[in-house]
């Protein structure tokens, strides 16, 4: 069985709790340490049982609790080799470099690189026993092998940013608007229905967890609307064929239990 729980999931930060048999994992720790101690701590998870730490990319949103937690606490560190520009103050062999696939005790780990405007940024998939979890955040347009990648995931974790019209619409100046709408930016909450209608065979994923989604640009309510919405136009019918919810900025959300 796959254990998973998201500690938080915003453009302001984000950090996700994997366990699997008997190896925790953070994926990300974009909150402060104590943030991170705590949510653990809330869930019943201590930090000093976590094994591994997976980095998606060099963002603060995804590294701002990584140097205080990593002065406290004996965990590795997985991430590319372009991480080094932010978390410099780690030598380089206190970190574990990947560069593609590879088994981790007994995951196996998938990683598949995402466009976006922080040079080498991946999502991530780890299969335990029969099941699978993906992890995908922080892309800025939807790809074939992105698409083959997350097939057959029991558990589907995936960005839906924003609704394209509040970012037109809002307060941001027009240079950080063309960086949330180009290719290397962030999807919306149709392109990443479009994803999940196109990744979807065999009954999975029969899990999706909407999240990193914008505090300016989004609203979880019109988020989920529009994501099942798209999904029905495709013939996934909500709560029937597969189950949809919408990850919190900045609570931990359920333990959710993935396969047997």
């Amino acid at each position: 069985m796959i254990e998973y729980c998201c500690l938080a999931s915003s453009s302001s930060g984000n950090c996700h709790f994997i366990k699997m048999g008997n190896t925790r994992i953070l994926l990300d720790v974009g909150m402060s340490a104590r943030y991170v101690v705590n949510s653990l701590r809330r869930i019943g998870e201590k930090i000093e049982d976590i094994d591994y730490c997976f980095i998606s990319h060099g963002h603060s949103d995804h590294v701002k609790g990584l140097k205080v937690l990593k002065k406290n606490y004996n965990f590795e560190i997985f991430a590319h080799k372009t991480i080094m520009k932010v978390i410099d103050y780690l030598p380089e062999e206190e970190i574990n470099f990947f560069n593609g696939d590879f088994n981790l005790d007994d995951i196996s780990v998938g990683v598949i690189k995402l466009p976006h405007d922080y040079d080498s940024t991946f999502g991530f998939s780890f299969k335990y026993k029969d099941s699978k979890i993906s992890i995908i955040t922080d892309l800025g347009y939807a790809f074939d092998r992105l698409i083959e990648f997350i097939k057959l995931s029991d558990f589907l974790v995936i960005e839906a940013n924003h609704e394209e019209n509040m970012v037109e619409s809002g307060p941001y100046p027009y240079r950080l608007k063309k960086r949330i709408l180009g290719n290397r930016g962030h999807i919306s909450n149709r392109v990443c229905a479009n994803i999940i209608s196109e990744a979807y065979t065999d009954a999975k994923p029969a899990f999706v967890l909407l999240a990193h989604l914008s505090e300016t640009n989004n609203y979880p309510d019109i988020c989920k609307l529009t994501v099942e919405s798209e999904l029905k136009n495709s013939g996934i019918i909500a709560n029937e064929d597969i189950i949809v919810e919408v990850a919190s900025s900045r609570d931990v959300s359920g333990i959710y239990q993935i396969g047997g």
